[in-house]
């Protein structure tokens, strides 16, 4: 009970109590404080990993039933523990000590049961510990990976709403470009309509201005006629005073022609004044729309002025010029060449005013077309304004939907490392059990095999002395070369059992060993081994034979080779 308390068993039915609390000494119903087994084991072949010649292992209990570990006079966990008693193959639920009840129980368990209890013993059942261990985890590991596939696909579906708020406002964003564009579209039809009605008018008055010209020299001329006539009536009156006869009946004939060229002369007059009351009325007209025309070019008398500013400058170099021309001294010739230039400079400039006013009209126009053009921009400029104000209240909007949007990027992004890393962590994790496994094994079949040589190299050294042995199993027989790597591995670690004569010789060899310390090693009393039943051997390309009938052996080792190969078939 003390041995399997101090090595660290959880069952109290094995220590034969209820509980912990009943391992503390009891006297007239009063408790001690508290109790501790102490064990030291020999550590001078280092078995146990740790520098220390001798290692101390005290389990102490308390009258809670509460127990500490201590190992070498430092406080120790149970794990710890298990892991040093681990290394020399002491385990507190394992077979090192044979508790009531085992054999029997050993002897009627099943052969599942059996078997799990060999790879207990053989130290094959901790790794299977392990890997139940190494399951759970992954199990946890895959709840958190489900859990963490439930957030992105929250945060997927999120993202997907914000991405439909986003396709809105790029829609909102093509509609205000295309909103400005069809703006600027009407904007400049209007601009164009405006120019090809202001060269309208223009055309339409020069024409007026043309027939009132034309018209007013007919009349003008009309009148000449008129005059002329008139006078040559009062002559031809004159002349009748001072005539008669025939000549008097001439000058009535003549003067008939001219009544009646002077009716004609008056119809024309009358006609010619009809359409001049006509034009002047259409040139009213125009007047009128000239004084709103001219009310609309006040705005840009500023232009104008700077053109009269211009005009007065040239007009203050050309006295400068005149001035600086030295006429002293010059021939009447070059004077007049002098003048003649003067004139032509006139006559340019003459032109450049013609052309400043032509400018000066033209800009009248361009002053109504960019008044339209104000008010179609001021217009504008209101819807602008409130176009602002609306994309400065959906800044804000914006601004929060971009830092989300990378929030989110970045979240997914972690996310998708730290799955990443988990993956190879999980991957690492089971490769290093796995070499962990694999180097534990062989470090346990290592040692195994070492005490076992040097137990075999013991037993052999003094085989005179402990009575009749005969070697090993390997020594006992030979086989051919082409066959001994297949019979090596059907008979294992069973070729380095020892063969003795009987019982008693083994139970000599185990107490020897056992006194000196040496390790363990296998015995085979011959006189206990019964040979295998045969069974027959399949026909067939590839069939050597049955595996112990390929080796050469002495007639009496014949039944240990049938013991350890058995029914294997080469």
């Amino acid at each position: 009970d003390a041995l399997c308390f101090v090595l660290g068993r959880l069952s109290t039915k094995s220590i034969r109590a209820d509980n912990y609390g009943e391992l503390v000494y009891t006297k007239n119903g009063k408790k001690s404080k508290g109790g501790f087994v102490s064990i030291t084991f020999d550590n001078k072949s280092g078995i146990f990993g740790i520098p220390a010649s001798k290692i101390e292992l005290v389990r102490e209990i308390t009258d809670a039933g509460k127990t500490k570990y201590w190992l070498n006079g430092k406080r120790a966990t149970r794990t710890q523990v298990l892991e040093l008693l681990e290394m020399s193959q002491i385990r507190p639920e394992g077979h090192n000590i044979i508790l009531q009840g085992d054999i029997s129980s050993f002897i009627t368990m099943s052969g599942k049961d059996k078997r799990k209890l060999i790879e207990e013993i053989a130290g094959i059942g901790i790794y299977e510990r392990k890997k139940d261990s190494a399951l759970k985890e992954l199990g946890k590991v895959e709840v958190k990976l489900r859990d963490v596939q439930i957030v992105m696909n929250e945060k997927k579906t999120y993202l997907n709403s914000l991405e439909t708020d986003k396709k809105t406002a790029e829609k909102y964003q093509s509609y205000l470009s295309e909103e400005k564009s069809a703006k600027s579209t009407e904007l400049n039809l209007k601009l164009n309509n405006a120019s090809k009605k202001r060269q309208d008018i223009s055309t339409k008055l020069s024409k007026v201005e043309k027939q009132r010209s034309r018209f007013k020299s007919q009349v003008d001329d009309s009148n000449k006629k008129l005059e002329f006539i008139e006078k040559k009536i009062s002559d031809v009156e004159s002349k009748i005073e001072k005539k008669g006869g025939e000549e008097q009946l001439e000058l009535q004939k003549e003067i008939e022609n001219l009544k009646f060229d002077l009716e004609n002369g008056k119809s024309l007059i009358k006609s010619s004044n009809n359409e001049i009351r006509r034009i002047e009325d259409r040139r009213k007209q125009l007047d009128k729309n000239l004084s709103n025309i001219s009310g609309k070019i006040k705005i840009k008398d500023e232009d104008l002025n700077e053109l009269r500013n211009k005009l007065k400058n040239l007009d203050s170099k050309e006295n400068s010029i005149k001035k600086n021309i030295g006429v002293s001294g010059l021939s009447v010739d070059q004077l007049q060449d002098k003048i003649e230039e003067k004139e032509i400079e006139l006559t340019n400039l003459d032109a450049k005013k013609l052309s400043y006013s032509e400018e000066r009209a033209s800009l009248k126009g361009t002053l109504e077309v960019l008044s339209l053009k104000i008010n179609n921009l001021t217009n504008t400029l209101k819807e602008v304004m409130i176009l602002e104000k609306q994309i400065e209240k959906t800044k804000d909007v914006k601004t929060h939907y971009k830092n989300t949007i990378i929030e989110i990027n970045s979240l997914s992004d972690r996310d998708s490392e730290i799955f990443i890393e988990i993956k190879e962590l999980r991957k690492q994790m089971l490769d290093e059990e796995s070499k962990l496994n694999k180097l534990q094994f062989e470090l346990n079949a290592s040692h195994e095999s070492l005490m076992r040589d040097r137990a075999v190299g013991a037993i052999l050294r003094y085989k005179g002395k402990l009575g009749e042995i005969y070697g090993t199993v390997a020594q006992l027989g030979e086989v051919d070369e082409e066959y001994s790597t297949a019979l090596k591995v059907a008979a294992g670690g069973r070729l380095k059992n020892i063969v003795v004569k009987d019982e008693k010789v083994a139970i000599k060899c185990l107490n020897y060993l056992r006194k000196k310390r040496l390790g363990v090693a296998t015995f085979l009393p011959l006189n206990k081994i019964k040979s295998y039943s045969r069974t027959s051997v399949p026909k067939g390309n590839g069939v050597v034979g049955m595996a112990h009938d390929l080796v050469k052996a002495e007639s009496k080792f014949k039944k240990v080779f049938e013991n350890i190969l058995g029914n294997t078939i080469i």
